[in-house]
């Protein structure tokens, strides 16, 4: 899926990590290219550091540059 071009940056929240739903909600989100990844009930560093290794995976099983959408 594309999307149309905006005036405005679009930002997604994901699931939080403990649900175990955040690799499910990447693999539907980083093909429509969104601007950024918001995670909820982030409590620490560590945190963000998973997330971007998760969204790493999915940016490049996209065919999308590293780091190419936010957190």
């Amino acid at each position: 899926g594309h999307r149309q071009q905006t005036s405005s940056d679009i930002y997604v929240r994901v699931n939080d990590l403990s649900t175990g739903l955040t690799d499910d909600d990447l693999a539907a989100l980083v093909p429509v290219k969104p601007d950024g990844i918001m995670l909820p009930k982030s409590n620490s560093g560590q945190d963000v550091q998973q997330l971007a290794a998760k969204l790493r995976v999915h940016e490049a099983e996209s065919g999308l540059p590293d780091g190419g959408i936010k957190i």
